[in-house]
């Protein structure tokens, strides 16, 4: 497995060396050790421009994910490091855990889960692998 982590952003320090461990985690427990992966933490402002660029959102969002058609490469996974400290801290999470939250949840949409289509039942079927995986490499219960 071959994930490509990027830290663009220099204002919130991060551990990218344990954080980069967290997503192999991650990426095993959802059976892609096969494939490739880019991430990179960014800023609010950097990922508020891909949001509008793309989603036609004008404001700065935690996670996105730029699936790939085909090929060993999944997709692309942008995070807003600031976005996550301000939710780890709404949360009381550590903010490698927000982080590898939001990594979970970029890759869940890269490997074809969606909760953002109007079908309930696929946005509970999200939320459920979401919880199942996030307990199992982080020991949090998010119920």
């Amino acid at each position: 497995m071959i994930i490509h982590l990027l830290n663009t952003q220099e204002k919130i320090p991060i551990d990218t060396r344990r954080l980069k461990a967290i997503f192999r985690q991650i990426a095993k427990e959802l059976q892609v050790e096969d494939r490739e992966i880019s991430c990179v933490i960014t800023d609010d402002e950097h990922i508020r421009e891909l949001n509008l660029r793309y989603l036609k959102r004008n404001k700065p969002t935690n996670v996105l994910s730029f699936p790939l058609e085909s090929g060993k490469h999944l997709g692309d996974i942008v995070i807003s490091a600031e976005t996550a400290e301000r939710d780890a801290r709404g949360g009381n999470l550590p903010l490698l855990d927000e982080l590898a939250f939001l990594f979970l949840h970029g890759l869940l949409h890269l490997i074809g889960y969606n909760h953002e289509d109007g079908d309930p039942g696929k946005a509970k079927e999200m939320e459920r692998k979401e919880r199942e995986i996030f307990s199992s490499i982080s020991g949090y219960d998010l119920d």
